[in-house]
């Protein structure tokens, strides 16, 4: 420690300085200081000195050592033994260095604050490097806090220690143990740029790396710059545990303190998470668990954020882990985690769990135009190939193929596959959606389609339920190759996920860099049955039959079939029509009405 400099009386004794308290003037040149005023301060007895505190205060019991002469070329070592008479009622003691002046001028402290607990002798050292060669005082202070602690110091020495022109310790020592299990680890420190009385030096002569039980360094730097970094890989260590090292620095044949480093050997680092799930309960809370790591890890701990902004927990221990602190007030949110394991060797590359949205789900009939390019409801893009999120929603006027939203709202949604390498794909994803109360839930959505060269630029309709995996439920709507071009609607059944309450809609574009994919006017409800009679009961009606589609019109009428991928299979006019056709469902439009059919 160093201390800013008061003017002193020449009035001092020299160095070194003992004292055992069992003269009769052992108490000669010691100032007492009652801190509470209880009459119960510090005290010669019995040869030791004693203080006792009976009432609680801030302002402490402070014993001052008759003044001392100390110089600058060494560092001054105060050491002194003490116990509590009652281990029950333990006491703290702290050194101060003081002027030497009638009001004992606080300089500063002397080491640290003392906890004096048992009723065997401690030692207590403290270390001092005055400012500027002068006579001192050196008081002992006693919390006045610890009522009822009586305390007992004995055998007080001051004396000369090393020179302060001894190099400070090396800094910033680390110990990195091989993440793998080997018997190896990397150690790497930085030589001190100053000496232990505060100036500096430039460099260090050598510095010494020793391993706990061996006697011999296990390696010896030449001069390194002040404040520049040594490191050794040490791969002689005989076999796994926990190692202590110690580095030292020397200049001018003085050595520092040691700085000191433990680090266990031999370990490997805990793997990846297997099987980590994340599932929402009823209460929309959600629960993590995976697997438990092999018991060779050790002391497995986890690391758990959400989103990657809200630290949940930094040394979680088990395999489950609840998170009771999402906010779904305002309706469903999104969540996801990263969750990373560590032992004492070190932590591993983490791993992050599917995205899922938590909250009451949304109702049908469920509806999302993208009106003004805004959504309505919660969508997210989830990469399956390649680096980009690549939906958005706009007014569609820049991409390719161009065109206004389908309903003139002002929106819609893009999947941008030119802005992509081929083989690129990218999910849209809905928020929840309850459809178990509708018998027949269907999806039906806009796609512009155009007659371009077939490329691969395609849209795959999927869907899951309860956060799960999703399920593919239609072959790909390819942009290009169309005979039907524009917008065209897109049926897709839903009856696979009927009755579900939590069912997510995945609209998966995959690229084939040439042209963009638009959709608008989404909408999940119940399938239109209104039948034949219904749909054209004053102009059409229209069947199948025998592996044909019949139209027969009241009049003369436009008349386009198309197969369930928006393909055109037919296009003509009249009043009647017979189509051959495979099985399967198609849409039958007359004069721009449009029904569904199903081929047998």
């Amino acid at each position: 420690m160093t201390y800013e400099y008061f003017y002193g009386s020449n009035d001092a004794l020299e160095l070194d300085y003992a004292n055992n308290f069992d003269a009769e003037n052992a108490f000669d040149g010691f100032v007492t200081e009652d801190g509470n005023n209880d009459g119960e301060g510090w005290r010669l007895e019995n040869g030791v000195v004693t203080c006792t505190s009976s009432q609680a205060s801030e302002a402490p019991e402070i014993l001052y050592l008759p003044a001392l002469r100390l110089t600058t070329e060494n560092e001054v070592e105060v050491i002194f033994k003490a116990k509590v008479a009652d281990a029950t009622k333990p006491g703290k003691l702290q050194m101060i260095l003081c002027s030497n002046d009638e009001k004992h001028t606080v300089l500063g402290p002397i080491g640290q604050i003392w906890n004096i607990t048992g009723t065997e002798y401690q030692e207590i050292k403290g270390l001092i490097v005055p400012e500027k060669a002068d006579a001192y005082v050196i008081g002992i202070c006693f919390d006045n806090n610890q009522t009822g602690a009586q305390v007992i110091i004995d055998e007080l020495e001051v004396k000369n220690g090393r020179s302060t022109a001894t190099p400070s310790a090396p800094f910033d020592f680390t110990a990195t143990p091989a993440t793998d299990g080997s018997l190896q680890v990397q150690l790497i420190w930085y030589a001190p740029n100053t000496d232990i009385a505060g100036n500096f030096i430039n460099h260090a002569d050598k510095m010494e790396l020793y391993r706990e039980g061996v006697e011999e360094p296990v390696y010896t730097t030449e001069a390194v710059g002040a404040t520049l970094a040594a490191q050794y890989i040490d791969q002689s260590i005989p076999e796994k545990g926990e190692y202590t090292y110690r580095v030292y620095a020397y200049l001018n044949g003085l050595k520092s303190d040691a700085a000191v480093v433990k680090v266990k050997v031999g370990y490997p680092v805990p793997p990846a998470l297997e099987n980590l799930k994340v599932v929402e309960n009823d209460d929309h809370t959600v629960t993590l668990s995976w697997d438990a790591p092999a018991e060779e890890y050790g002391d497995v701990k986890y690391y758990i954020v959400r989103n990657n902004e809200v630290e949940l927990a930094t040394a979680f221990e088990g395999t489950t882990f609840v998170d009771n602190t999402i906010d779904v007030s305002a309706g469903q949110t999104f969540v996801f985690y990263f969750v990373q394991s560590y032992n004492e060797i070190g932590y591993n590359r983490g791993t992050t769990s599917e995205l899922l949205f938590v909250g009451e789900p949304s109702g049908v009939p469920f509806k999302e135009s993208f009106a003004g390019g805004v959504s309505s409801h919660q969508w997210m893009n989830e990469v399956v190939n390649g680096y980009d999120a690549a939906w958005g929603t706009g007014s569609g006027t820049t991409t390719n193929p161009s065109a206004e939203p389908q309903d003139g709202d002002g929106g819609l949604a893009a999947f941008l596959s030119t802005i992509l390498a081929e083989g690129d794909a990218v999910r849209f994803t809905s928020e929840k959606i309850d459809i178990s109360s509708i018998a027949e839930p269907e999806l039906t959505f806009h796609m512009y389609l155009t007659d371009g060269e077939l490329t691969g630029d395609a849209l795959v309709v999927e869907a899951s339920k309860d956060n799960g995996e999703y399920e593919i439920l239609s072959d790909p709507f390819n942009v290009s190759g169309n005979s039907a071009t524009g917008w065209v609607k897109q049926y897709v059944s839903l009856d696979k996920f009927k009755g579900e309450r939590n069912v997510r809609l995945s609209f998966r574009g995959v690229s084939a860099a040439t042209y963009d994919i638009l959709i608008d006017n989404i909408v999940v409800d119940n399938k239109d049955n209104g039948g034949v009679d219904e749909q054209f009961a004053a102009t059409a009606k229209v069947y199948a039959a025998d592996g044909e589609i019949i139209i027969n019109a009241l009049e003369e009428s436009d008349i386009r079939v198309y197969n369930m991928n928006g393909v055109q299979v037919y296009a003509g006019r009249g009043l009647d029509a017979r189509i051959q056709a495979e099985a399967g469902m198609y849409i039958v439009t007359v004069d721009g009405v449009a029904v569904k059919v199903a081929v047998m």
